[in-house]
């Protein structure tokens, strides 16, 4: 029930076929994936899963197990992709727009992109961008968006796990160079 968000398992006639075994262990195993509601940062999703059970098959008693609770962690940074007017004026930076970017898991060392592990992103609109969800990456005719930069020479890029990724810029504005090499990102 997605609504409510419940899981039913329904064994029917349990007892006839696992009367045998009684005081074996019933294990549920289940995935959740966050959506893009998700709460970014520090303060976690936290998914909790409890089994109401019936204590006899001929009335209405139930039980229910201990929960089990489980908080999962979304993050989000920002791109600033700037020009100095002045190089001696560090701080005069000003915003480029349309700079466009892909972003990649890190390879298992840690130390480069991984060319096959390209994160699919969705373009939320107004320089916010967000990891696509795996519904979304395997729907028919999901195309990747590009990370573009607005106006203002800023992105968000939310939907994270922690970890390592590298940021590849593929095309630089009009009249500017794109970065040499991919930046380093660590999610923590």
């Amino acid at each position: 029930d997605k609504s409510n968000r419940t899981l039913t398992v329904t064994l029917n006639d349990f007892y006839n076929s696992y009367k045998n075994r009684t005081g074996d262990t019933i294990t549920v195993v289940y995935t959740a994936t966050l959506n893009r509601d998700a709460v970014i940062g520090m303060n976690p999703n936290t998914n909790k899963a409890v089994v109401e059970y019936s204590n006899n098959p001929k009335s209405d008693g139930t039980g229910k197990s201990e929960p089990s609770i489980v908080d999962v962690h979304t993050f989000d940074f920002t791109i600033f992709k700037y020009y100095l007017k002045d190089q001696n004026k560090k701080d005069d930076k000003t915003g480029l727009a349309n700079a466009e970017f892909e972003l990649y898991k890190a390879n298992e060392a840690g130390d480069a992109a991984d060319t096959n592990a390209k994160i699919n992103i969705v373009d939320e609109g107004n320089g916010v961008y967000r990891q696509a969800t795996a519904d979304e990456a395997k729907a028919t005719g999901f195309t990747s968006a590009k990370i573009v930069s607005d106006a203002d020479g800023k992105v968000l890029v939310k939907g994270l796990d922690a970890g390592t990724y590298y940021l590849r810029e593929t095309k630089a504005p009009e009249g500017y160079n794109k970065l040499l090499s991919d930046i380093k990102v660590e999610i923590k």
